[in-house]
């Protein structure tokens, strides 16, 4: 690829994510998934943003991409 963006050796991925801007667009389960996480949040006063809780995971999971790793 040319990449004149960088002096190092990369590659620059685009992409787009979410569901717009109305927020009517998200699906239910979604919504219901960052609920549960937030009340857990609050409880436990722990936060880890990359391992929602059980009790999240039933509703985001159904939207999981297969083999997208965040880091």
């Amino acid at each position: 690829p040319t990449n004149t963006a960088r002096d190092v050796a990369g590659y620059l991925i685009r992409y787009k994510a979410g569901y717009g801007v109305n927020p009517d667009n998200v699906p239910q389960a979604i919504k219901q998934g960052i609920k549960a996480w937030v009340s857990i949040i609050q409880a436990t006063r722990t936060i880890d943003p990359k391992n929602p809780p059980p009790e999240a995971r039933v509703f985001l999971d159904l939207y999981r991409v297969p083999g997208v790793v965040i880091r």
